[in-house]
């Protein structure tokens, strides 16, 4: 039978991998699949805090986890900012072709 600590060291391990994998697949800019790894990330999460309620036993890795989790989280900020300034040249360029349209 599987005692608390492992459950929580196998909990910590399963987060640290999905969160590394959606580090990686965000880097590719995969951003579908990050969405879908960060719903399966919620539903390990859920009901857990990492906060206050791991002993001290877990408390470096799950700095490091959430170290991982803010990297996840740049990298997400950084694509969705990439797609707003592509959009927005999109709407310009549309602009653009539609003023010229109209004038022609």
């Amino acid at each position: 039978m599987e005692t608390e600590v492992n459950k929580t060291e196998d909990f910590l391990d399963c987060w640290q991998r999905q969160i590394e994998k959606g580090i990686y697949l965000a880097r590719q800019g995969k951003t579908d699949e990050v969405e879908i790894l960060c719903i399966e990330l919620d539903s390990l999460l859920r009901g857990v805090c990492l906060d206050e309620e791991l002993s001290e036993e877990f408390a470096e890795q799950a700095e490091k986890l959430k170290l991982l989790y803010h990297e996840l989280c740049l990298i997400l900020r950084s694509e969705m900012m990439h797609i707003a300034e592509a959009l927005k040249h999109t709407k310009k360029g549309r602009l653009a072709a539609r003023t010229y349209r109209n004038n022609v």
